[in-house]
């Protein structure tokens, strides 16, 4: 079903219950989701997220990684160099840590815009 790794969904077998009801959020929605993430297919899930958000009123900005991992949120944290050991990682660090960069930016622009009176 996934094409990524699905480590943290190992032995997860009603995946419905675990979907979120995202339509019901009532506002817009970020997301960041790296390809090669090593936890579980956050891309996927991302994916299916952003396509149930076009069928609501609000905007979703959606950020979708080529090759980096899980941890794309937040820069400036212990680099991805640094935590390599760390399930945190994909196995392109680089991208990683140019990503969580750019995603960054990206949330703070987002934020701005959807802040702003």
């Amino acid at each position: 079903m996934f094409s990524i790794n699905i480590q943290g969904l190992k032995g997860f077998k009603n995946t419905e219950k675990a979907t979120i009801a995202i339509e019901n959020a009532g506002g817009p929605v970020y997301l960041v989701a790296g390809t090669d993430d090593q936890v579980w297919p956050a891309a996927d899930f991302s994916d299916a997220i952003a396509a149930r958000m076009k069928k609501t009123q609000y905007r979703c900005e959606y950020m979708r990684e080529e090759g980096a991992g899980h941890l794309v949120g937040l820069p400036y944290l212990p680099s991805a160099e640094f935590a390599s050991n760390l399930v945190l990682t994909s196995s392109n660090n680089e991208l990683s840590s140019r990503a969580m960069i750019k995603a960054w930016h990206s949330m703070l622009k987002f934020l701005q815009t959807e802040l702003e009176p």
